[in-house]
């Protein structure tokens, strides 16, 4: 089952709507990201542009409150900041048990007097850091269900190897003999059956 993820900024303009589009490009097996802003603005052209460079279109997204998601009762495996320090202070706490996660880029610096291409350049920048770490939360937590899968795996195998050599066990304790102490040792901690089942 895919969990579900909100990427949170000031106006939902352009940091959270690349982090929400990468996650459901690079790991849309797992995961169901959507964005929104504390204060909703317009999507920025520079982000739009950004994305389509690296095959991601996000020129028909339209930027969500925060607030907007709360009355509607929304409800989030993650809730991920990609403020700056100051909207990270004040983003709001989504039910449900959410988990809270930070992860700020550099603020996009919108110099209003320097050139397009410069603007342009600094928005790459940020894309690229937001695509680099959501490609590490994505594998970390990847790696983390693997390897606790795998942990659940091991023991129903050691569940199931216990519960046939519980039935060896028994038929041991009608031959009267057991293969070896280990055996014997398992017999006696089997929850299949009683000590007077192991000849006790």
């Amino acid at each position: 089952m895919k969990r579900s993820v909100v990427f949170v900024c000031v106006h939902n303009s352009a940091r959270s709507q690349m982090a929400g589009a990468f996650l459901n490009q690079r790991c849309s097996d797992d995961f169901v990201a959507e964005s929104a802003g504390l204060e909703p603005g317009k999507l920025n052209p520079l982000a739009v542009a950004a994305m389509r460079e690296v095959g991601i279109d996000i020129w028909n997204k339209h930027t969500k409150c925060t607030f907007d998601l709360l009355k509607r009762g929304k409800h989030y495996s993650y809730d991920i900041t990609v403020c700056d320090e100051t909207g990270a202070e004040r983003p709001p706490t989504f039910p449900g048990g959410a988990r809270r996660v930070p992860l700020e880029p550099s603020p996009i610096q919108q110099h209003w007097k320097a050139r397009p291409t410069e603007r342009l350049a600094q928005t790459r920048l940020i894309r690229d850091q937001i695509r680099a770490k959501i490609d590490t939360w994505c594998g970390s937590l990847r790696a983390h269900s693997a390897n606790h899968l795998s942990r659940r795996r091991v023991a129903a195998v050691r569940k199931s190897q216990r519960a046939r050599l519980a039935v060896d066990c028994r038929l041991d304790v009608v031959a009267g003999a057991f293969h070896s102490d280990a055996e014997w040792s398992i017999c006696l901690e089997s929850d299949a059956f009683s000590g007077a089942a192991c000849g006790m």
